[in-house]
């Protein structure tokens, strides 16, 4: 706040003081006692004449008292240090109190190097001023009082004195009321309203208006804040009358067609930025209301457009300081103000202080939300993401948007047990689904813990320890990994494997790095191949053959995902087009990522079929539950220019998700596949409710079933009384290379003879 401004309101609250003090005897003490704390002074007097009314830390008569009076009088006082009892090498500064009843002086001793700086000398100055005039204003109040008491006979006279104290206690009063909302930091169109209020009431029966500039356009006018009849004529006389002031920068008034203006300008941070505007009209005059005129009027316009200055500026630095430091969408603090609260918790740990900690928050899935339903969507996922993160946090806690969709949280006095605990609430909160404009956003989330171990810790390096967990919780594949982790000296290098990993990645499609393995389906009846899965496998260079659990969840995250879906999906297509051209008539299944279920991929398919001459019903395309839910109506459209295509579409690992009846009833679905987690529960004698229901729910819809990881004879058996047709595991075949698979299928193919497959065109 601008350091002139600041004096300001000090002297305003000071002026508060006196008023209700009353009496000047009570004033001058505490006026003595006001100017030794706002300057720190040890000792400070109200001297007039050589005599000490009052003061703070010294009393009349003593010692002290006449040092004090005698160093006042000397003609260096204030450039030199002087020794005072009890106080060696004080300083002084000194204001003139202009009381009218002799030479009358505030003076302020401080002992210390420097002596006063030259804010504070002014800041005793204009103490001292203010202090004459409230004296001089008490005692007129008292002159007043008295010649009531002495003046029966003066009827006239008293009714004009009580009008005028009325008047006088109106302006205090409304001030008051006006620099309490100041003070209190009330909005700042509820300031300026009782701003015109006030001045209305005031000044008698006027229409009143705070006119600023335009926030995005400073060279047009706008109404801020009215008291009065509304109309257009009305606005453009404001605003003409307005544009005058600001102009001429001074006080201005005049005449127009019957209506009578004044209007003064109104500053914020030392630049005019609009005017108070009063209009009286004729018609509109309350005969009742006090009459204000030159100088008279001014002053009291002035005085209310004072006030509008100070609310406006304090307004305009709190909002900066708001933009500065907290982030504009979400209103949670911004990275800086973060980075200050997290060096202050290391440090304060450091020094003995309380346990701290740090989570570290990432979004999962919130790029396919922007890209899918646009910013709008991605904006209410990420203020709806800051209202529960907020509302998870214990009192003391902070809570920021470090930029894009990551957060961070600051817990006091949380070890990692108790991190870890805030974390998982957390997650469970932003895990939930968001509402928008019809559509069920989902997006997941990975944290990272990280808490002050030793005394070294700083704030960056719990920063980068908590993003360093964070990045390995999110490089799990989403179906398998933990979304919080506790950094540890493993996970320091499981990040480093990860970043490693990343990096080569980019070259896997086309260094031709990349292999499909392929693991058959059977008829539960006889054994009989169905079909087969294309799954993928990178041939890493250093680390040889890596499965999809190393490497998928990271090219997730990482965007290279669409390149990958791609070269799988035309690799999987050329591979069964071979096949089937030797007589092997066979389907092949394809997983998609969520991010590859978009209108392109209908083209792309579309094409490949074109190229390798294949019948749409050849290849079957598997989406997870989750897809289906958090892309509603857009996987809708896709997975249904597929039909047109004859593609069959398979959900994978059903059970596990969020799937609903009226999801599979809208979606062109064909196949339901059971998650292995409910099939290997049937092998340890678990009750196969849940299996018979999915089963159930695919036989009434008219989809086919397949159930996963089958291991065992004894599932395989449960299965099939339960009136499952096709699995898939290892105990007919673990995922293969082409050639061993081909290998494979001509056996079993052989031994079933005659079969067809089951996973083809109905």
């Amino acid at each position: 706040m601008d350091a002139t401004v600041h004096q300001g309101l000090q002297l305003v609250e000071l002026l508060t003081v006196l008023g209700r003090a009353g009496t000047a005897e009570a004033m001058v003490p505490l006026a003595a006692q006001w100017a030794a704390d706002v300057v720190d002074g040890d000792v400070a007097a109200v001297v007039r004449d050589g005599v000490v009314l009052a003061g703070a830390g010294v009393r009349a008569g003593t010692p002290l008292a006449a040092a004090l009076v005698h160093a006042l009088a000397g003609a260096t006082a204030a450039s030199t240090p002087v020794d005072l009892p009890g106080l060696p090498g004080a300083w002084l500064a000194d204001g003139e109190v202009t009381d009218g009843l002799g030479r009358t002086q505030l003076v302020v001793a401080r002992a210390g190097e420097g002596g006063f700086e030259a804010a504070e000398r002014l800041l005793v100055l204009g103490t001292g001023r203010l202090l004459g005039e409230s004296l001089r204003t008490a005692r007129a109040f008292a002159d007043e009082r008295a010649q009531r008491r002495r003046s029966d006979d003066l009827a006239v006279e008293r009714e004009a004195l009580l009008a005028t104290l009325r008047e006088r206690e109106l302006l205090l009063s409304t001030l008051l009321v006006l620099q309490r909302a100041i003070s209190h930091r009330r909005p700042l169109e509820e300031v300026l309203d009782l701003l015109c209020e006030g001045a209305q009431r005031v000044l008698g029966g006027l229409e009143a208006a705070v006119v600023l500039e335009d926030p995005l356009h400073r060279d047009r006018l706008r109404v801020g804040a009215r008291r009065g009849t509304a109309g257009h004529a009305g606005c453009e006389d404001l605003l003409a009358h307005a544009r005058t002031a600001v102009s001429t920068q001074a006080w201005a008034s005049g005449a127009d067609g019957g209506c009578r203006w004044e209007a003064a300008p109104v500053h914020a941070s030392g630049r005019v930025v609009g005017a108070l505007v009063l209009l009286d009209r004729a018609d509109r005059r309350s005969p009742a209301a006090p009459a204000h005129a030159g100088e008279r009027s001014e002053t009291l316009l002035t005085t209310f457009t004072q006030h509008a200055s100070v609310a406006l500026t304090d307004a305009y630095t709190e909002k900066s300081l708001r933009e500065s430091f907290y982030d504009q969408l979400t209103r949670l603090p911004n990275r800086s103000l973060f980075l200050d609260r997290l060096e202050r918790a290391a440090t304060g740990h450091a020094r003995g202080g309380p346990r701290a900690a740090l989570l570290y928050l990432d979004l999962d899935g919130f790029k396919a939300v922007n890209d899918r339903y646009g910013h709008g969507a991605g904006d209410a996922v990420l203020q709806a993401c800051a209202a529960r993160l907020r509302d998870c946090l214990r009192p003391g806690d902070t809570a920021a948007r470090l930029g894009g969709d990551e957060f961070a949280v600051v817990l006091e006095d949380a070890d990692v047990p108790a991190a870890e605990e805030v974390a998982h609430r957390v997650l469970a909160a932003l895990c939930e689904p968001v509402v928008h404009e019809g559509h069920l956003l989902e997006v997941g989330c990975s944290i990272g813990v990280a808490a002050v171990g030793h005394a070294g810790t700083t704030a960056e390096t719990l920063l980068r320890d908590a993003d360093t967990a964070m990045y390995v919780a999110k490089a799990a594949p989403a179906t398998s990994r933990p979304a919080v982790r506790t950094f540890q000296d493993s996970v320091r290098r499981a990040r480093a494997e990860r970043l490693e990993l990343e990096v080569d990645l980019a070259d896997a499609v086309p260094g031709g790095q990349l292999v499909l393995h392929y693991q058959p389906t059977v008829r539960l009846s006889d054994g009989a191949p169905a079909a087969v899965e294309a799954l993928v496998r990178w041939q890493h260079p250093r680390l040889g053959l890596l499965a999809p659990d190393r490497f998928i969840g990271i090219a997730e995250q990482s965007g290279h995902i669409t390149a990958l879906g791609r070269w799988v999906l035309g690799e999987a297509c050329r591979q069964v087009a071979a096949w089937r051209a030797e007589g092997m008539p066979l389907t092949v299944a394809v997983n998609l990522a969520s991010a590859q279920l978009v209108p392109g991929l209908v083209g792309e398919v579309q094409e490949l079929l074109r190229t390798h001459r294949l019948p749409g019903h050849a290849l079957v395309l598997e989406i997870t539950e989750t897809v289906v839910v958090a892309d509603g109506s857009a996987a809708q459209e896709v997975l249904a220019a597929l039909r047109t295509l004859d593609v069959r579409v398979a959900v994978d690992d059903f059970g596990t998700g969020y799937s609903s009846l009226s999801y599979l009833q809208r979606l062109p679905v064909d196949v339901l596949k059971v998650d292995r987690s409910f099939v290997t529960a049937l092998g340890r004698g678990g009750d196969p409710a849940l299996v018979r229901t999915v089963l159930s729910l695919a036989d009434a819809l008219g989809l086919d079933s397949v159930a996963e990881g089958i291991e065992t004879a004894e599932e395989r058996d449960v299965l099939r009384a339960l009136g499952c047709t096709v699995g898939q595991g290892y105990l007919w075949s673990r995922p293969l290379p082409p050639a061993q698979l081909r290998t494979w299928w001509l056996a079993a193919d052989a031994a079933a003879r005659p079969a067809t497959p089951v996973l083809t065109s109905r």
